[in-house]
């Protein structure tokens, strides 16, 4: 329990770092999109290269993908249910909100820092099913609530989804162990070596981008959305557990990717949505510590 209370301290540390970074103008708002690219092109993939060394694909981890959809169809539609009687802008915006978790930004160099290759695995797959969802299905269903003349094609969506190069890289070496290829095992030592550093880069890149400015007339649908969120993924896990022959592992994969923060994606589909930014921007931020508390909070029960 010690050495998981020093890793939080450490994560909790390195947010501070960047955001006090910015306050006093070490580090700038922009700096963050310098971070990104290293994390989604660079770093990012070669955690996922690395934790495939010894990767035995199961019945259970095709589970993990299809459940990733099955909550965020889940979660999108409870945000619709308790949005009924708002207009289509709020429906959209509950809709995005309560579903989808930062899985590959956020959740998976958490447990690449704790757990061993197989919880990587695992979130990896639920990862593959989200991204289906969070970088094009869900605003398609939202978007069916605004203006119907602006619905996403399938060339938008797959455009979207196949640009994201850690999606990319997990589907190559998923196709790759499957046909029984594999790299010498110095490329999965260098892999590793250079994944090692997403953790850093995530935490001081949220730490940039923390920011809350909250309007009391807001408040009311941001603790709805966070309530449906942390309630929500709590059933979900708890019900997949019960229900599914997961591993222990993957059990507490599952926990870990369900209570993420919101997605990257979910601001920017938000604002075509026309959805009200002081919402959107303040669950963006406000996410994330809560996450950071509820992943410690499973970290000392898993313990």
């Amino acid at each position: 329990m010690e050495e998981i209370l020093t890793k939080s301290a450490g994560y909790i540390l390195l947010i501070f770092l960047g955001f006090c970074g910015k306050k006093i103008g070490i580090f700038h708002t922009e700096d963050r999109f310098v971070l990104s690219k290293v994390m989604l092109y660079i770093t990012m993939p070669c955690i996922f290269i690395a934790s495939f060394k010894n990767f035995v694909p199961t019945f259970t981890l095709v589970l993990m993908f299809v459940l990733a959809i099955l909550a965020n169809l889940i979660l999108c539609y409870t945000g619709l249910f308790f949005a009924r009687n708002k207009d289509g802008a709020e429906k959209a915006l509950y809709m995005l909100n309560c579903s989808g978790s930062n899985v590959n930004g956020y959740a998976v160099p958490i447990i690449a820092s704790v757990f061993s290759p197989e919880a990587i695995i695992a979130a990896t797959m639920y990862g593959m099913g989200n991204a289906i969802m969070t970088t094009g299905g869900t605003y398609a269903l939202a978007r069916c609530f605004v203006e119907k003349s602006k619905k996403p094609s399938l060339n938008v969506f797959f455009r979207n989804l196949f640009s994201s190069v850690p999606f990319d890289t997990c589907l190559v070496m998923l196709i790759l162990s499957m046909m029984n290829i594999h790299f010498p095992a110095p490329v999965y030592e260098i892999a590793n070596m250079i994944g090692s550093s997403t953790i850093i880069i995530t935490m001081i890149m949220l730490g940039i981008t923390f920011d809350i400015d909250i309007n009391r007339h807001d408040l009311g649908d941001i603790l709805l959305i966070m309530a449906i969120r942390l309630i929500g993924a709590f059933i979900i896990a708890t019900t997949a557990c019960y229900l599914f022959p997961l591993s222990e592992i993957e059990q507490i994969t599952l926990y870990f990717v369900l209570f993420g923060p919101v997605t990257s994606f979910a601001p920017n589909f938000c604002s075509l949505c026309g959805c009200k930014p002081s919402v959107y921007g303040a669950l963006s931020s406000i996410t994330v510590p809560v996450s950071l508390v509820a992943i410690n909070i499973l970290l000392l029960f898993f313990q």
